[in-house]
């Protein structure tokens, strides 16, 4: 669970997995709030210790490792819609767990929709991606070259008001995907087709498809399905209103089962419908069919992973926190730069005990110091000199140790929340000894201290039999003084 150099907070999170099995590289989707409030389901609040503009967000999982993941939209200071591509996740009941890191203040968003989806495209560029698209027709029907443009990173697309035109995705739509499109449009007054259907470029193309649109350009969604020139409508299913963003995802569940959902911009599902044909082509393509002379626009188009039912969000839980000391510390040719500490205001005593010896083990082993504390404990070991010259070895070792890696703050907190509570004596001797004994156990002078306390031992009961050989002697010098 290697702590991400340089980022100050995380927040682990479970993924429950599908009754339907086991999948790989399964887009999820994640809404990070820059906020306070409650964590749950796709929602995370990160109490406003991320960037105002998110770009300070990772995902990794559980050992560290980066994963893809690609940002949406956002407002600043307020939310960001982010999609993880996460490599495994087990079927139900398993889960998976990532974390979501947060809290770099010089980090920028490094996001990658390539990466992360199985197709993707924001129309970033000056002009269509010719591996991507074709766009001077498809089955007998025109193009849509000479009739778009990219603006802002969108596709701006209108009609000649006669004849539909065609965008076709090369990409060829199998079961388990789910194709999304952003998409927007000036006016009610006309009716883009976004649909999937024969992927063959000939015949009609028409003959096998599933189709959104607004048929009767009267401000109302639509939805439809052909099968074998059979066609089968569903009208006025949600509304719409002109330049608002909706998203459009039509899936592909099997092979002869197609599914419609229609979103507003938050993912508010607003229509959802599925049909089961047993005759669709096999070979089936996104596309998007305009005529009426408004503009209207795509602002992005995804491809992902789909499965039903699909993988959920489980368990948020608490915030993590490190504490950063600016000191670099060169071990190895390593620069260590930060430390990764448990928070420990929330936690028992026992707890934070625990806690201790866990970070400050991996700490000393992270900074290549392990061989260096067993040398210079053997040293003091081998050294033939008075107890009270160990004790003061030991003591210098140890100051210089803690100050060098930055846990004097954190010790001297901890030992003032011991001497802070009340306590019996009893209670507090072992409270001190459990902590000393951790910090000797994690340093590697055990033995050494083990031999001080022997030695010490041993001491006293020479002292101790002075004493009473002294006492013995006391009444036979008063008889010879008789």
């Amino acid at each position: 669970m290697a702590w991400l150099t340089g980022w100050k907070f995380r927040k682990k999170h479970d993924i429950n997995g599908s009754s339907a099995g086991s999948v790989t590289y399964y887009q999820i989707r994640v809404v990070v709030h820059y906020g306070s409030g409650a964590d749950g389901g796709e929602h995370v609040y990160l109490n406003s210790n991320c960037r105002t503009d998110f770009g300070d967000v990772r995902f990794t999982d559980l050992d560290g490792n980066l994963l893809d993941y690609w940002m949406e939209r956002k407002v600043d200071g307020d939310y960001a819609i982010f999609w993880v591509e996460v490599p495994s996740i087990p079927a139900s009941p398993d889960t998976v767990s990532i974390y979501v890191y947060y809290g770099k203040s010089d980090a920028t968003y490094v996001g990658d929709g390539e990466a992360t989806f199985i197709f993707f495209d924001d129309f970033s560029g000056t002009s269509l991606d010719s591996a991507k698209w074709d766009d001077d027709g498809w089955a007998g029907y025109y193009g849509i070259s000479g009739y778009y443009t990219l603006e802002s990173g969108e596709l701006k697309v209108w009609g000649d008001g006669s004849n539909y035109r065609i965008l076709v995705m090369k990409h060829v739509f199998d079961v388990g995907e789910a194709v999304v499109t952003r998409t927007r449009r000036e006016s009610t007054s006309c009716s883009p087709h976004y649909s999937v259907f024969d992927g063959e470029e000939t015949g009609s193309g028409y003959s096998n498809r599933v189709c959104v649109t607004d048929y009767g350009t009267d401000g109302d969604w639509d939805v439809s399905n052909r099968v074998a020139g059979t066609l089968e409508y569903v009208y006025d299913v949600a509304t719409f209103a002109a330049n608002t963003y909706y998203k459009v995802e039509i899936y592909r569940k099997s092979s002869d089962t197609y599914g419609i959902r229609i979103y507003d911009d938050d993912y508010g599902e607003l229509y959802s419908g599925e049909w089961t044909k047993s005759s669709w082509n096999t070979t089936m393509r996104p596309n998007y069919w305009f005529k009426y002379n408004v503009n209207k626009y795509l602002d992005f188009v995804i491809i992902r992973k789909y499965v039903d039912p699909e993988p959920s969000h489980g368990t948020w839980y608490a915030a993590e926190c490190v504490t950063e000391f600016s000191e670099s510390v060169a071990t190895s040719d390593v620069m260590v730069k930060s430390v990764s500490i448990t928070r420990a205001e929330s936690l028992s005593l026992s707890d934070v005990v625990s806690a201790l010896r866990v970070k400050v083990k991996e700490l000393v082993e992270s900074m290549g110091l392990s061989d260096a504390v067993v040398k210079l404990a053997s040293i003091v070991r081998s050294e033939t000199i008075a107890v009270s010259d160990v004790l003061e070895k030991v003591k210098t070792l140890y100051r210089e140790f803690v100050e060098t890696i930055g846990l004097t703050d954190r010790i001297s907190k901890l030992i003032s929340m011991i001497k802070s509570e009340t306590l019996s004596l009893t209670d507090y001797l072992e409270k001190r000894f459990v902590i000393l004994k951790i910090l000797s156990e994690t340093l590697g002078l055990s033995d050494t201290l083990a031999r001080i306390r022997i030695k010490k031992t041993l001491a006293r009961i020479k002292g101790v039999t002075r004493i009473l050989s002294a006492i013995r002697e006391k009444p036979a010098e008063r008889e010879l003084g008789r």
